[in-house]
């Protein structure tokens, strides 16, 4: 889910938590954008759904500043984090989401809207774009991956295993990241 509800809730009585938790029992593992909603890296409520759902794998923005060196990488400031109205704390992971390269179709909304993050090759239009709802599709993208190797995990399975494999990020003291990419 690159969403989030427009009341801020606990998890207990959100009805798109609710949905969450239904596919969660049911066998679907559920990954969540955390929120552009930082604050030049304090924390900030987590009360949206579905990222406040202790079910769904929440998921930062890192800052990887245009390298693949993992030592480089930091929280984008505005990558929301900290604990739910439940007390739970968010996001569990985070993935690269500034400054993402994609493909859009040309004549999209998105492209209209936004001429000046358009990138024009013989290959195709391609768009930069930041948030966490660009890093949470690296992380559902991961576990279904993982699924494919091992496609008896459960959702619980799922989270513990990205969670135990998180490399931690030096450059990040707090729970911003969480435990980590």
């Amino acid at each position: 889910f690159s969403l989030h509800s427009a009341s801020p809730s606990s998890f207990r009585w959100d009805p798109l938590d609710k949905a969450v938790e239904k596919l969660w029992f049911n066998g679907v593992v559920v990954v969540a954008a955390a929120g552009n909603q930082g604050q030049a890296g304090k924390p900030t409520p987590m009360a949206f759904a579905p990222g406040n759902d202790p079910f769904a794998i929440t998921v930062g923005a890192l800052d990887i500043h245009n390298s693949t060196n993992p030592e480089r990488a930091d929280t984008a400031p505005w990558s929301a984090w900290g604990y739910t109205l439940d007390g739970f704390a968010k996001p569990e992971l985070s993935a690269p989401g500034r400054a993402i390269v994609g493909p859009v179709p040309a004549d999209s909304t998105l492209a209209t809207e936004r001429p000046g993050q358009l990138l024009r090759t013989r290959e195709g239009t391609y768009m930069t774009l930041s948030g966490t709802s660009l890093s949470a599709p690296i992380v559902a993208g991961i576990a279904a991956d993982l699924l494919a190797l091992r496609p008896t995990l459960t959702p619980d399975g799922v989270k513990g295993a990205l969670m135990h494999e998180a490399r931690s990020l030096r450059k990040v003291r707090t729970l911003a990241a969480g435990v980590g990419e």
